[in-house]
């Protein structure tokens, strides 16, 4: 009995330990990055206190690590979003809000083509030329999708993909969180990746 009561304290204090770590490690994630705005091609954004440096996000892909000035030129057509963090590997929320966030109209267009949109997934695609062999072409979930209504969907993380090329080379395919990536093993004049993603309509 006593070993029974011993058991269970061990356990209760095992629970509240990693309830208290928890609690703290929630409480550790850094306010959203606030003020991200675009100025020409000039992405800004204001200073967030105990944030050591800032990712810059283009749809659901990292582009690159800002220390010190808060300045990034912005060369592709897309939603631009800020994430900060700390030395202690903490992070500000990765969500797509009108604070974090900013979009370029005037770059380069990479973006997907919508293929479709229908029972809560999107569907885009990507055509990429001239692929080298061991090279990809890599289809990537936007943030978001805005519609001829006026309404939009919010896009999230993929589910699946498929790929096509012009000829009969072999491709091989890969999926991760938020795109779907052709290898080629052979050169091939025209690849087609396409993604499959969670959509949210944005009501």
């Amino acid at each position: 009995m006593k070993r029974t009561i011993f058991r269970f304290a061990q356990s209760l204090a095992v629970i509240v330990f990693l309830s208290v770590n928890l609690t703290q490690a929630q409480a550790a994630e850094l306010p959203m990055v606030q003020g991200v705005t675009l100025d020409g091609d000039q992405l800004t954004w204001d200073a967030l206190e105990g944030a050591t440096g800032y990712n810059i996000r283009l749809g659901g892909q990292y582009l690159t690590t800002i220390r010190g000035e808060r300045i990034f030129t912005v060369t592709e057509v897309g939603t631009y979003r800020v994430v900060a963090f700390d030395d202690n590997g903490n992070f500000s929320p990765a969500i797509f809000t009108a604070e974090n966030s900013a979009f370029f109209a005037e770059g380069v267009d990479n973006r997907p083509t919508v293929i479709s949109v229908a029972n809560d997934v999107g569907y885009f695609s990507v055509r990429c030329f001239d692929v080298a062999a061991g090279d990809s072409c890599v289809a990537s979930c936007p943030d978001y999708v805005g519609a001829s209504d006026g309404g939009g969907f919010f896009v999230d993380s993929a589910t699946g993909g498929a790929c096509n090329s012009s000829g009969t080379e072999f491709v091989n395919s890969r999926i991760s969180r938020d795109e779907y990536a052709c290898t080629v093993t052979s050169f091939t004049a025209r690849v087609e990746a396409q993604v499959a993603c969670n959509v949210t309509p944005n009501n």
